[in-house]
C-alpha cells in the first residue's frame, strides 16, 4: 500500500497552509486520485449532464429540476470520493471533532471553502465557455419555439451539447475534487489544536 505524502499528515496548520499544502498534494498526486476516483468522476459527469440539459434541450421550466440534479452530483462526489482517498490511503484518517469544537475553529473553516469555492467556481467557468455557449443557443431556441417561432438550431447540435458538456463535466469533477484535500487538511489542523489544548489543559 502506497503511503500518503508527509504534507498531509496530521499537524497544525494556518488556514493559508491549508489551502497551499492542499492544492500542491492535489497536484503532486494527481494520478493517484485519478485512478481511485475515475469511476465516480465518470458518474458525476452523466449527472451533471442530464441536470444541465433538462433545462437547456428539453424544456427552460427544469431549470430548478436541473439544479437540484448538479448540486446532489457535486455533494455525492466530495462524499463518495472522500471515502476513497480514505480507503486508498491518500488521506489520513482523523476523529471527528463534536460541533461546539468546530464553532471555535468556524472562521479558518469558512476562509478555506470559501477560497476553494472561488476557484473551482472560476476554472469551471473558464472551462466550461463553449459548452455554456452552445447551452444558452438552445436555450433560446427553445424560448423561442414557446412563442410560436421556428427553430433555427439543426438537429445535431443537441447531441454536440450533450457531448461538450460531457466532457467539461469530467474535468469539472476533478476541479470539484481539487477541495477535498485543504479541507482535510483543516479537519486534521484542528484536530491538532484541539490535542494541543487538550495536553495544555492537564499540565496546568
Amino acid at each position: 500500500m502506497e503511503k500518503v505524502n508527509s504534507h498531509i499528515q496530521l499537524k497544525r496548520r494556518s488556514s493559508r497552509a491549508c489551502i497551499a499544502d492542499g492544492y500542491r498534494f492535489f497536484a503532486n498526486n494527481f494520478r493517484r486520485i485519478l485512478r481511485a476516483t475515475w469511476p465516480v468522476a465518470l458518474a458525476f459527469a452523466v449527472i451533471n449532464t442530464v441536470g444541465i440539459a433538462l433545462p437547456a434541450l428539453l424544456s427552460p421550466q427544469l431549470l430548478i429540476i436541473g439544479l437540484t440534479v448538479c448540486v446532489t452530483g457535486i455533494v455525492a462526489l466530495l462524499l463518495v470520493s472522500n471515502r476513497l482517498l480514505l480507503r486508498h490511503s491518500l488521506f489520513e484518517r482523523v476523529s471527528p471533532q463534536p460541533f461546539r469544537v468546530w464553532l471555535r475553529h468556524l472562521g479558518m473553516l469558512l476562509l478555506v471553502l470559501a477560497v476553494c469555492l472561488v476557484t473551482v467556481l472560476a476554472l469551471s467557468v473558464l472551462c466550461a465557455l463553449p459548452a455554456i455557449i452552445i447551452t444558452v443557443a438552445n436555450w433560446q431556441s427553445q424560448m423561442g419555439q414557446q412563442i410560436g417561432d421556428p427553430s433555427g438550431m439543426p438537429a445535431y447540435v443537441a447531441w454536440l451539447s450533450m457531448a461538450a458538456l460531457l466532457i467539461v463535466s469530467i474535468i469539472q469533477a476533478y476541479m470539484w475534487l481539487s477541495v477535498l484535500p485543504p479541507l482535510h487538511l483543516v479537519k486534521a489542523s484542528v484536530a491538532a489544536q484541539e490535542q494541543e489544548r487538550k495536553e495544555a489543559l492537564k499540565i496546568a
